[in-house]
């Protein structure tokens, strides 16, 4: 009996880490992102499935700097959803959040 208790201990860990995982925001650029350009920021949680969720966009700035926008993004029954943003012109980073979801944060730089 006492073999099977490291066992399920193992398979809990890998439930939660599943679970963990599970939420992300991504975007299409991989690298810098440029001012003034449309990219498409995609949210997955499966916990949201078939809900409109906020997606908090900040420059991270401290005040009286700081600028924040809300973009909505509606899930589908898996918990994936997608949006366009254009990336602000003004702003040197921008910050990706959403509640239970880790953040994503680009630097932000002029266009070529």
């Amino acid at each position: 009996m006492n073999a099977l208790h490291p066992l399920r201990a193992l398979c809990a860990l890998v439930l939660l880490a599943s679970f963990a995982t599970a939420q992300t925001i991504t975007l299409s650029e991989t690298g810098l992102l440029v001012r003034g350009e449309t990219i498409t920021v995609t949210l997955e949680d499966p916990s949201k499935a078939n809900q409109t969720v906020n997606i908090t966009v900040s420059n991270g700035d401290l005040d009286p700097y700081f600028e924040s926008v809300e973009i909505q993004v509606t899930l589908d029954a898996n918990g994936k959803g997608k949006v366009e943003w254009v990336v602000h012109d003004r702003w040197d980073f921008a910050h990706f959040s959403c509640p239970g979801v880790p953040e994503e944060s680009r630097g932000i730089v002029d266009q070529s």
